[in-house]
């Protein structure tokens, strides 16, 4: 209920404001309560409408063949000269 409220203030979700406090201790053991998921970097945006329901499953699944292989690369986006990345984070510990 007070998160609600503080988001609704600053505009930050707990995650933010725990950030924002530049405490690495504080941010772990935050970490450790409540999974975060950032998104990778897509390596192309396709337009679904352009394929057949086998194009498509063949490139989901060539897609997930090179997750395996590759790197972690998160998304970072650039908005107004600011760069950053989307969290989403799980709302059951």
């Amino acid at each position: 209920m007070i998160a609600k409220i503080l988001e609704k203030l600053t505009g930050k979700d707990d995650l933010e404001r725990i950030a924002y406090k530049e405490d690495l201790a504080l941010l772990n053991a935050y970490l450790k309560k409540r999974p975060v998921f950032v998104p990778q970097r897509p390596r192309r945006f396709l337009d679904a409408a352009n394929f057949t329901q086998e194009q498509l499953l063949e490139q989901i699944r060539k897609d997930s063949e090179q997750l395996s292989s590759d790197q972690f690369e998160p998304w970072i986006l650039e908005v107004d000269g600011k760069r950053g990345s989307r969290c989403f984070q799980a709302k059951s510990v």
